[in-house]
């Protein structure tokens, strides 16, 4: 198979978006991507690199080229890119704002390797609860939380601490009819 190749296609992706879950079933097969996405299932169903950005839309291929050598606006053309490939309409939005039953927001948190806006080091999503609260699953190893690393629940991505990582901004996102 080819880097670049979905063993799966994207309306059979996009059918199993499910952000109304109260579980996370694939906790070591998935990342804060797939958490975001509402995508609770395993990474190599779809593609090795599946979960990450620009791979369900083939507009980048971190795996060879390595994300962490990825500007700020290359990552984002590639996030924007897979949630236009699966259908999912997106704007950018205040955390604050209040949405419709049928969205979701999502917050964008990235680790620079040089000045902001530049080479990306690492990224993270946090995905709002229908409650308020902001959950996060921690790499590929944790199941998702409501905590930052101050062991503070996130109800306010003003007081979230993550570490390294800067918030950079939220995105109320819908799925488009189809």
């Amino acid at each position: 198979m080819a880097s670049n190749d979905l063993k799966m296609s994207i309306k059979e992706i996009r059918d199993k978006i499910d952000i109304n879950s109260e579980s996370w079933k694939y906790i070591k097969e998935t990342n804060c991507y797939a958490y975001a996405l509402g995508l609770d299932i395993p990474c190599d169903l779809i593609n090795d690199h599946a979960y990450e950005p620009g791979t369900i839309s083939n507009t980048n291929k971190f795996y060879e080229d390595e994300l962490w050598h990825l500007n700020y606006n290359r990552f984002m053309y590639c996030l924007y890119s897979d949630l236009y490939n699966l259908g999912i309409e997106f704007k950018e939005v205040a955390p604050t704002t209040k949405i419709e039953c049928n969205e979701w927001k999502i917050a964008l948190y990235t680790e620079f390797l040089s000045y902001p806006g530049e080479t990306i080091l690492d990224f993270h999503f946090l995905r709002e609860s229908k409650e308020g609260l902001w959950y996060h699953k921690i790499g590929w190893e944790d199941g998702p939380t409501n905590i930052d690393i101050n062991n503070k629940i996130i109800t306010n991505l003003d007081n979230c601490f993550l570490g390294d990582y800067e918030y950079q901004k939220c995105l109320c996102l819908k799925l488009k009819k189809e």
